[in-house]
This record gives structure tokens, sequence and C-alpha cells, in this order.
């Protein structure tokens, strides 16, 4: 005869998020970084054990872990499984451990993220789950209903970090800019496609120099793209003539079939 050992409910006794493998818990204060790779460990007790005609004990567990960016969007695809095991004598206080290790996308942002693991007794029936939090930093991207560019910032060297507080360069310096495009339209499959081009003009509004298509990107996937970073990059020639000049920076939306355009200002001392 087939027994049903009864057993406490049903539980997820831990679930930890570490930056190693079985390592240890990542403290409140811990902050992951765009691209890393997130470890997920849980423990599930309280399940029933199954006895067999030969006095053989076994259990069977179905687990799934879900993980969701602060705006409740799924950031990665779900991941399902199974325990299922014969069980020893010496096993009396042995609890199943799941698994689940993800990597970052590498423009993700900044903020609070959850992982939800739901745990199913397929002997008992009982069901169990938990919430897990942990905390990404990045560069803030506000969202926009329309196409638009964020962040812009005249940079003095090829190399990102805080905008230039008066863009100001001599003739022979190279111009360096970067910025975020948003507010782009994502289509089926999270597929996107943007581009930008440029126009300079000088202080009296003549144009000087133009790229049409300066840079394209495209892409998709499971999680969306939710900006695309660009960069600008012009080289005056050594006796342009000092003053006043403007950028002007078109960006394309080529799956939403919009056009922004914003302008900004540069000098030559």
């Amino acid at each position: 005869m087939n027994l049903l050992l009864l057993a406490a409910a049903l539980t997820v006794s831990e679930s930890v998020i570490s930056v190693t493998e079985d390592g240890p818990r990542a403290g409140e204060a811990y902050r992951f970084q765009q691209g890393d790779a997130v470890f997920f460990r849980a423990r599930v007790a309280g399940y029933t054990r199954h006895k067999d005609e030969d006095d053989r004990e076994n259990m069977a567990i179905a687990w799934n872990v879900q993980v969701f960016d602060p705006q409740g969007v799924p950031l990665v695809p779900p991941k399902s499984g199974k325990v299922a095991v014969d069980l020893a004598p010496q096993d009396k206080e042995w609890t199943p451990r799941v698994r689940h290790e993800f990597p970052l996308p590498p423009l993700v942002d900044p903020g609070d993220y959850r992982i939800l693991f739901a745990a199913k007794d397929e002997i008992g029936g009982g069901e169990a789950k938990s919430e897990t939090v942990f905390r990404v930093r990045g560069r803030v991207v506000e969202p926009s209903d329309a196409l638009t560019i964020r962040n812009f910032r005249f940079l003095r060297s090829e190399e990102d970090g805080p905008a230039m507080i008066t863009p100001a360069y001599h003739g022979g310096d190279e111009v360096w800019a970067r910025f975020d495009i948003t507010g782009y339209r994502i289509g089926e499959g999270n597929r996107y496609e943007v581009g930008y081009g440029l126009e300079v003009f000088d202080a009296s509004g003549k144009s000087i120099y133009t790229q049409p298509e300066a840079a394209r990107e495209s892409g998709e996937g499971f999680y969306r793209k939710r900006y695309v970073p660009g960069v600008l990059n012009l080289r005056p020639s050594v006796d342009i003539a000092k003053g006043e000049y403007s950028v002007a920076l078109r960006v394309r939306d080529i799956v939403g079939a919009a056009e922004s355009e914003s302008r900004r200002v540069f000098r030559i001392e």
C-alpha cells in the first residue's frame, strides 16, 4: 500500500541573492551593476514524503523563478524545474535547493528588482512562494512618451564623465558629446531601430558641416532596450573662426516612423 507521510506546510526556508554561486548573501547596501551576473538560490521545506509498498520514501517538488524590473517588466525568461528524489533514512532533515543564475542586461534602469520564487508539492499539493529584492545602480534616463534626447553632455575627451559646465574648445580640438535616445517605439519581439544625423551651424546660422546618418542601431530580444546611447565627435580645423557654433541632432525612430531634432551650442575660443 502506498502511504503519504504527513508533513508541515510547504515553506520557502531560504531565499538568497549573492554575487557568486553559493556565496554569502548580498547585503542591503549592495548594488549590482549593469551586465553583472546575479546568483539566486532557495530551499524548500515541509514537503510531503511518499512511502511506497516497499517502504521506500520519495518526494517531488516543482518550482518556478521569475525576475522583474522596477516597472514590473519581466527581465529574463522564467525558469522552471522539478526536484524528485528517493529519500534515504538519513534524509529526515534534508531540504532541496534550487539555483538560478542570470545576467543583467547592459542598459537596465537603476532601482529595486524582484525575484519571485514559487514551489509546489506534487505529492501533497501544498504551495509556497517568496519574493526577494536586489538593487541595481546605473545612470538615470528619464522615460518619455515621444522620441527625444536625454542626458546630453559635451565632454573634453572621448571618455564619458561629467558634462563640461562651459562647452568651449580651441581650434584643432576634438569636440565630443554623449547622449541617450529614448521615447522610440518598441515593436514585436522588443524590436527597435533608431538612427541619428547631425548638422553644424556657425553663429550666422550658416551650415558648415552635415552628416545625415551618423549612426544607426537596431535589435530585439526578450528584454526591451528602453534607451540607446549615442556619441558625437567633431574635428574643427586649427584655423576655424572663433565664436559660437550649434549642432543640430536629428534622431529617427524607424519602427515608430518618428523624427526629433535637438540643438546644442558650443564655443571655439
